[in-house]
């Protein structure tokens, strides 16, 4: 096997390897168009030609296409713990990372160190596929295909949204688990998303979707001519990163059981984080968005300026990551300590432009809306909506 004649089945094993679960291939012409033709990835490996599949969940793909990237590639892979492959493409690189449950904090790092935007792709050409100008392809390090894949993974297995969260999300709180509190609903269904392994751009296009009774507060921020857009990427910020983890809740409960809570301000405080305790496990979140009023209430404190004191030392002191509300009237969220704080208004910007992807039909029936047009999907860099008109490929 040489450089530029990789064997079609490490081609397809590469990209299996980097697929998001379910995907498909689309090819791509020599002007890095969209051809529009959608197939399965071993139908776009036995074609021959180039093309490009949106990466799972776990890794970072960088397009280093200049030397001052190239260089900061380089920088990364010497700094980085995490595992990295290198690959040639032509006369550019890309590096994959990589980065577990961690993607969010891995792309805040790489931006922070000079990677642009645009240079963070959801979609790019597998390891070892076909340029597409014919140019040369190979891996740089590691060098084998064996330890690639070491590197990349296992493929990525399909999860879905459980019925009651597709239920949920068409029509609402129908049981009363969330008390008229549609903030939080919206909340869950993010973290429920979350573990899907779907994106924001499809949160988003959920609470767009007038048919959802559950983006209802969405709908009410948007009619009253509010900052709806920046309340959905909050909302999405205080969902759970890898899903919700009650263990974060009863490990920070025990601290605060035991912690030396001192004069009549600690117990004030310890009651407040009790009550935040509390309302995080009733609502499934390990970042309880309430207003100041419940939280007294829960803690039984008399006034809530009392609670708005204790939230801002407890913050002060660590125990909490305070993520301030949207706009004004609606609630602050408070992450308990142990759950990650990377935010998606740090990361939103991380190659996708349209920020309306359409999931498999599979998945959400019709719940999620796709906004972007046949031109989007045209786009000469494949960065925009590419999956939106294609139905998925069995």
């Amino acid at each position: 096997m040489t450089a530029t004649s990789p064997a079609p089945e490490d081609i397809l094993r590469l990209a299996h390897a980097v697929v998001r679960a379910d995907g498909n291939a689309l090819l791509i012409d020599q002007d890095n168009a969209s051809t529009g033709q959608w197939m399965p990835v071993a139908d776009a490996v036995a074609s021959g030609s180039a093309f490009t599949v949106e990466i799972k969940r776990a890794l970072v793909a960088l397009d280093l296409d200049t030397p001052e990237l190239i260089g900061i590639g380089d920088t990364i892979r010497q700094t980085f713990t995490m595992p990295t492959l290198l690959v040639g493409s032509g006369r550019n690189q890309h590096l994959y990372i990589f980065a577990g449950h961690h993607r969010d904090a891995v792309v805040q790092r790489v931006r922070e160190m000079g990677i642009p935007a645009g240079a963070v792709r959801r979609a790019i050409r597998p390891p070892l596929s076909p340029h597409r100008l014919g140019m040369p392809v190979r891996l740089i390090e590691p060098s084998t295909v064996e330890e690639a894949l070491e590197v990349l993974g296992a493929p990525e297995e399909p999860t879905y949204l459980p019925d009651w969260v597709i239920d949920l999300i068409e029509h609402g709180d129908t049981t009363g688990r969330f008390s008229g509190n549609r903030s939080n609903m919206a909340i869950t269904i993010a973290s429920a998303m979350k573990r899907a392994n779907m994106t924001l751009p499809q949160f988003q296009a959920v609470m767009g979707n007038r048919t959802n009774l559950g983006a209802s507060k969405a709908h009410e921020l948007e009619d009253r001519g509010m900052d709806v857009d920046t309340w959905i990427v909050r909302t999405w910020d205080r969902a759970e990163v890898s899903g919700f983890d009650p263990g974060v809740i009863s490990r920070t409960r025990a601290k605060v059981l035991s912690a030396p809570w001192q004069g009549r301000a600690g117990k004030t405080d310890k009651a407040v984080m009790i009550a935040l305790c509390d309302l995080a496990t009733t609502h499934a979140t390990t970042t309880p968005t309430f207003g100041v009023r419940r939280i007294a209430e829960v803690a039984q404190l008399g006034t809530e300026k009392t609670v708005r004191r204790a939230l801002a030392r407890l913050t002060e002191d660590g125990w909490l990551h305070r993520i301030p509300a949207s706009s004004s009237g609606l609630a602050d969220g408070y992450r308990l300590q142990g759950g990650s704080i990377t935010t998606a208004l740090d990361t939103r910007g991380d190659g996708n432009r349209c920020g309306h992807y359409a999931p498999p039909p599979t998945i959400t029936s019709g719940i999620i809306r796709c906004s972007v047009t046949a031109r989007d999907s045209e786009s000469p860099e494949v960065r925009c909506g590419w999956r939106c008109p294609a139905p998925m490929v069995r």
